[in-house]
């Protein structure tokens, strides 16, 4: 007999609080204490997230792997994954944000995609012990993400830049401290559909410019158009389709930003054929027009 599963909570519907109005909401940060989370109840992350555990002892179970997390550690989650806190200390202390892909591929860093998404990936473990210093710096940067998304939008120009600023400074630290070789590459999980998603927008990121086809990423993989958009969705929640389009969209609309790019050069830029399939390719995903968009930037 065929059973149908009880749906899975996302993390942030198992918080005892309400929700603040944001000013950009595919990013939130928050705390966990144990007056404001119930214990004993399995959620799904929904969304990229960052755990830094400033205090107290707890027990969690990711994905039924169940870990002891010591104070002053990272974790990393992914949409996919499921979060259950099993035992917290009356002095626990978790300063959280999560995000989405949206919001992670608007970013931009300054280096390779590869680099910036492995670090949310299984390639990395998921459990980072930090040293105090870290610790500190993490913890500045979450708290102004926090007060700067809760402000009025209109209170400043810069927010959603800022917000951008703040979060690429903890995914810079993250790297860093891996870099320092704090820990052994022979603590790594590896998950082969995980590092399948991962390989998948690396290569967006390196080929959105002239391939926008699933198709394309899925023969680069070796693997069928419908496999891999079944590991992407299993992984990230959202089809290939979207995360290319996405990083389309994030492109052309820090190209429009700079007012000496003409929508003509926008569109070269991205390679597309002419200006009104760019224009209704922009719209389907903004809403806008790109003429629109770059008004609304003035207004």
């Amino acid at each position: 007999m065929n059973t149908t599963a009880l749906p899975v909570p996302l993390i942030c519907e198992i918080m005892d609080f309400k929700s603040m109005k944001l000013v950009d909401t595919n990013i939130s940060a928050f705390t966990i204490d144990i007056d404001n989370i119930r214990q004993n109840a399995p959620s799904r992350a929904g969304c990229f997230g960052i755990l830094l555990f400033k205090q107290g002892r707890v027990r969690i179970v990711i994905d039924k792997q169940c870990i002891d997390v010591d104070p002053s550690s990272l974790l990393q989650i992914l949409p996919n994954n499921t979060i259950e806190f099993r035992e917290m200390s009356h002095d626990t202390i978790i300063e959280c944000v999560l995000f989405s892909n949206a919001f992670f591929a608007d970013l931009n860093l300054e280096w390779g995609s590869r680099e910036a998404l492995e670090v949310l990936s299984s390639s990395f473990i998921k459990i980072l012990p930090l040293n105090e210093e870290k610790v500190s710096s993490i913890s500045f940067h979450i708290s102004k993400i926090k007060i700067l998304n809760a402000q009025n939008p209109d209170s400043g120009f810069f927010i959603p830049q800022m917000l951008k600023h703040y979060f690429s400074l903890i995914i810079y630290e993250v790297f860093n401290f891996r870099q320092e070789g704090s820990y052994s590459d022979d603590d790594t999980v590896s998950v082969r559909k995980e590092d399948l998603a991962i390989k998948f927008t690396n290569l967006v990121g390196a080929h959105y410019h002239t391939h926008k086809d699933v198709q394309y990423y899925a023969d680069q993989l070796h693997i069928s158009r419908t496999h891999l958009t079944r590991t992407v969705k299993d992984v990230f929640l959202t089809t290939p389709k979207k995360i290319i389009e996405d990083k389309v969209i994030s492109e052309a609309k820090n190209l429009l930003f700079k007012n000496d790019n003409t929508i003509n050069h926008v569109m070269s830029h991205l390679n597309f054929e002419d200006h009104t399939t760019f224009t209704k390719f922009f719209k389907k995903n903004t809403g806008q027009t790109p003429s629109s968009y770059r008004k609304s930037l003035l207004d």
